[in-house]
């Protein structure tokens, strides 16, 4: 038959002990040098700063809180690399610069700019999309809004 546990003397149950799901910050592993990140984006490799990817992304704000940045292993994202390198330069430099020739690029640039959360650089987007996608619509500055 099975030992009990005893009993404390005074009737009350021990206090639960706090749950530890990582590494207390005492014991964290350092942080990668100057933030950085690396990313494998649909088999491609990036690199970026974590500010970077935080600042513009609401997907990568939630993302990296959860991340392990003492890990040598790369963040994969199930996305387009073409379509991240313009998202990514974006990011960095604040200029969105698309492709006139490749609507179909222009399109994926859009779904990944809503996928990852990039809600500041949407409106850009998709009015350089539209652009892009019909070039003769050069009046379109003539018509109400």
């Amino acid at each position: 038959m099975p030992k009990r546990a005893a009993a404390s003397s005074s009737g009350t149950p021990a206090p639960k002990q706090p749950r530890v799901d990582g590494p207390s910050p005492a014991t964290a592993p350092a942080a990668r040098p100057h933030g950085r990140v690396v990313l494998n984006v649909g088999g491609t490799r990036f690199e970026s700063s974590r500010s970077t990817l935080e600042r513009a992304s609401s997907y990568f704000r939630s993302l990296l809180t959860r991340w392990d940045d003492a890990s040598d292993e790369a963040l994969f994202i199930d996305c387009d690399a073409n379509a991240f390198e313009i998202l990514l330069s974006y990011m960095r430099i604040g200029v969105l610069t698309l492709p006139q020739a490749d609507e179909a690029l222009c399109i994926r640039v859009l779904m990944h700019a809503e996928y990852l959360g990039l809600e500041s650089l949407l409106e850009e987007v998709k009015a350089k999309a539209y652009a892009n996608m019909h070039p003769d619509g050069a009046q379109d500055d003539e018509r109400p809004a």
